[in-house]
């Protein structure tokens, strides 16, 4: 089993338009410029202690895979990313890249807490597509 704690070698996996890495107990999310615009921020960083769950989807030749992280949000609800490709906790990814991603995914579920702690920033109220819901309300 793979582990990427404290003091462990960092594993990376490159989606579509997307970097995530696992170090050090934190999960980052990088956007490239274009899905960063769609997003609103180029970053997101969620402390493995604030993962509730973590799902890996399933990329196919047809379909891209999504992964996804479902948090612990500051009023004490989880944010069920799988819900939305827009989200501030997935990524995209292809067939060729599911490899990679399924690596990350085994490091990530096999670190999760019992009793996750609320993220220290949710950035989906931020997200370009919350804000386009907030405005047409």
């Amino acid at each position: 089993m793979v582990r990427a704690a404290v003091g462990f070698e960092p594993i990376c996996a490159r989606g579509y338009g997307y970097t995530v890495t696992l170090c050090d107990g934190v999960v980052t999310i990088e956007r490239g410029r274009i899905v960063a615009s769609m997003y609103g921020f180029a970053r997101t960083e969620i402390s493995v202690g604030s993962i509730v769950d973590v799902s890996p989807g399933k990329a196919t030749v047809f379909t891209n895979g999504l992964f996804c992280l479902s948090v612990r949000t500051l009023d004490g609800d989880t944010d069920s990313a799988s819900e939305s490709r827009k989200s501030p906790y997935c990524a995209i990814y292809t067939k060729k890249q599911e490899k990679d991603f399924r690596r990350l995914y085994d490091a990530v579920e096999s670190m999760l807490p019992v009793n996750p702690l609320p993220v220290a920033y949710d950035q989906t109220p931020e997200s370009l597509y919350m804000r386009q819901l907030v405005s047409k309300a």
